[in-house]
């Protein structure tokens, strides 16, 4: 559960940027919205099954899970959302400066460190 609210919370807020850098404000106005609730929600559930115990993941764990998470899929989302190719990557900030820099491997990258936040929010060990 943890992981699809996580991949819906990281889809969402790619597509929200996505569709507001593209110039259409009032829709990515309200993904934004759904967004902030679908945030608010997992953090609750996240929270509360910390407190009660039910979720038997360290925190460290969920922490990094989340990052690994939205290291994989944001670019990808956000690009295609706004029109652009997949695997596009930008020139203007530090991130995506060193993305180019490294190539094949900056998306080997992605994709190891996708496959450990996945295995991480699922609870294996």
């Amino acid at each position: 559960m943890i992981l699809l609210l996580t991949i819906l919370w990281h889809s969402l807020e790619a597509i929200a940027d996505g569709l507001y850098d593209k110039g259409k404000k009032t829709i990515s106005s309200i993904v934004e919205f759904i967004n902030k609730l679908v945030a608010i929600g997992t953090t609750a559930y996240v929270t509360y099954g910390v407190v009660v115990g039910s979720i038997n993941i360290p925190v460290w764990k969920l922490i990094a899970g989340f990052v690994f998470i939205r290291f994989l899929i944001f670019d990808t989302i956000y690009n295609l959302t706004r029109g652009l190719p997949w695997n596009y990557v930008g020139s203007t900030k530090l991130y995506d400066k060193v993305l180019a820099k490294t190539g094949s491997w900056g998306w080997f990258l992605k994709a190891i460190l996708g496959i450990v936040g996945i295995a991480f929010l699922l609870g294996l060990k």
